[in-house]
């Protein structure tokens, strides 16, 4: 069986939504905890929200225990509805069921530095004004003084950038 890449995937995604003109600042990749999956070591549940066309969309795979996999399957279905679209197809409120949100264990240090890249919405081979902008966009978004507060995101991302300079030598 082929090996899944997820910075191939992510890389991938970014550039389906570039095609969108969606751009980073305006997407994440959330890792959460799958319930088919309870004694995994870390989230394999893949879950990208994008912001297109002034309303947040998201898409989101749980079937694997394996979270590259996962994620293969949103970047597929994303590549199929742009092609979709490309052919004419028109799609509203475009849903499924959800799984009950189960808290865990925070995951592993080894799979946190792509955590913090998918929180930022960036790459590992991003550069750091790149980053840098990220985080000043999003930041800005989900600042309790901003425009859709959201103090746990906010908190999330600033510990993801604080993390992702530090590894970097960035001050910050």
């Amino acid at each position: 069986m082929p090996s899944v890449d997820v910075n191939g995937n992510r890389r991938e995604i970014r550039r389906q939504l570039e095609m969108w003109s969606v751009h980073p600042e305006d997407y994440e990749i959330l890792w959460e905890w799958n319930p088919k999956f309870p004694l995994a070591r870390i989230a394999t549940g893949a879950r990208l929200r994008y912001l297109r066309q002034n309303a947040w969309q998201e898409i989101s795979c749980f079937y694997s225990g394996d979270r590259a996999r996962n994620l293969s399957q949103v970047r597929l279905l994303l590549e199929r509805l742009r092609l979709a679209e490309k052919q004419g197809v028109v799609y509203k409120g475009l849903t499924s069921s959800k799984a009950v949100v189960v808290s865990a264990p925070e995951p592993p240090n080894g799979s946190r530095a792509t955590d913090d890249y998918d929180i930022l919405g960036g790459d590992p081979s991003d550069s750091t004004d790149m980053i840098k902008r990220l985080y000043k966009v999003k930041s800005q978004y989900y600042h309790p003084d901003g425009s859709t507060p959201n103090a746990d995101k906010f908190k999330a991302l600033t510990e993801a950038y604080e993390r992702i300079m530090k590894s970097r030598g960035e001050h910050v």
